[in-house]
């Protein structure tokens, strides 16, 4: 028998095994043993006496022979699980291979289950700085997974708060984005009013050149309205010269008018006409005709007078009137009808009406108010105001 327990040898059999987990057994068959998938390894306490005084064991797995006439190499390594191991720390094991015969063929060196010396730290008191205290290296594991979990507890609830912080900056980008819309459209409209400014500069700048062209254009119509009004001044001249002329007025009518101009004289007329003559009453009325007549003549030359005296405005049109229409009628005016022939104006231009109206500004009849052309024969005027004198009905119609 003692040639048989050392045909097995275990190697690498550690001094002691940390309790709580599984250890591996490794063996070696040097002698003539035949392996068999009945024996087996147990654990034993240190001083047994009987293969039955096991604390745990495990089968041998032997691998099957592809070839008969190979033979089967016996030796492994053997796992016995955590939960079947002993707890006591303070007894010694050894390892024992127990045959199928029930014959021991190795034992191993002796081992305890707990941590071994290398694996206890001396590490400082948490709670008490000053004080060191041995720990296994599974307490210090321990302690550093807590630790880790701590830290990883930690970790999560600081990713959760960067999670808050990333949708907070999301929504804060989101916000953002739509401002940068907001304001990209801005920015279009305000390109589309500068454009519009540019355009409304444009357009300012034609309105501005369309003004000094009409104010050049109004220029020159008060040039014109200017050379209007001095033709207008020198035919009142022209028209004072002929009223200072006189008339060509019929005998009776001259001698009418200078006995009204007292009324001695037309009393004396009056007395010499009724003793010369037997139809002296009507002398007398015929007189008095006459005398009504040259007062309405000389009413209406005094008016004519007056009219033609007045001063032209510097700064206006000539003013005549209402009974002479032609002078009311400026040249500015817009006028569709002639205010003395009533000629159509329809297709006519500015400067064409302007001409057309120019051409009735002759000389006017004093009794009448007849309003000649310019042109018009001084002889033809003359016979149109004898014809009133030498009618006295007419006149008295005025």
């Amino acid at each position: 028998m003692a040639d048989a327990i050392h045909q097995v040898s275990f190697v690498d059999v550690k001094e002691s095994y940390p309790p709580g987990s599984s250890i591996q057994c490794r063996y070696v068959v040097k002698g003539p043993h035949a392996c068999s998938n009945k024996d087996w390894i147990g654990i034993y306490r240190v001083g047994w006496r009987s293969c039955n005084n096991y604390e745990a064991y495990v089968w041998v797995q032997i691998p099957p022979a592809t070839d008969e006439s190979q033979e089967v190499e016996c030796g492994g390594t053997v796992t016995f699980p955590a939960d079947i191991l002993p707890s006591d720390s303070r007894d010694f094991y050894q390892f024992c291979y127990i045959s199928s015969a029930s014959q021991v063929c190795g034992v191993s060196a002796p081992f305890q289950m707990c941590e071994s010396v290398d694996d206890l730290f001396e590490v400082q008191d948490p709670d008490d700085p000053s004080t060191m205290v041995i720990k296994t290296r599974a307490q210090v594991l321990e302690e550093q997974v807590g630790a880790l979990k701590k830290e990883r507890l930690e970790l999560q609830k600081e990713t959760q708060l960067l999670h808050c912080e990333l949708d907070a900056e999301r929504t804060s980008k989101g916000q953002l984005m739509n401002q940068l819309q907001i304001l990209s459209e801005l920015q279009d409209q305000l390109n589309k009013e500068r454009d519009n400014n540019r355009a409304l500069n444009e357009n300012l700048k034609e309105l501005q050149e369309t003004l000094q062209t009409e104010r050049k254009a109004n220029e020159q119509l008060h040039g014109q309205i200017r050379g209007m009004r001095d033709e207008l001044i020198t035919e009142r001249k022209v028209r004072e010269e002929s009223l200072n002329q006189p008339f060509n007025v019929p005998d009776g009518v001259k001698a009418a008018a200078s006995i009204s101009d007292t009324d001695e004289g037309g009393d004396q007329m009056k007395n010499s006409f009724a003793s010369a003559s037997p139809g002296g009453d009507a002398e007398l009325k015929q007189m008095s005709l006459t005398e009504r007549i040259t007062g309405s003549v000389l009413k209406h030359l005094k008016k004519a007078s007056d009219w033609l005296a007045e001063d032209f405005d510097d700064d206006q049109m000539l003013e005549v009137e209402p009974a002479i229409p032609v002078a009311a009628a400026k040249p500015e005016q817009s006028l569709s009808l002639c205010p003395v022939c009533n000629f159509d104006f329809l297709n006519l231009s500015e400067s064409e009406v302007t001409a057309h109206i120019d051409g009735h500004n002759g000389p006017v009849c004093p009794i009448c108010y007849t309003q000649f052309d310019k042109n018009a024969d001084g002889d033809v005027i003359s016979a149109h105001v004898n014809n009133h004198l030498e009618n006295p009905e007419d006149i008295l119609s005025f």
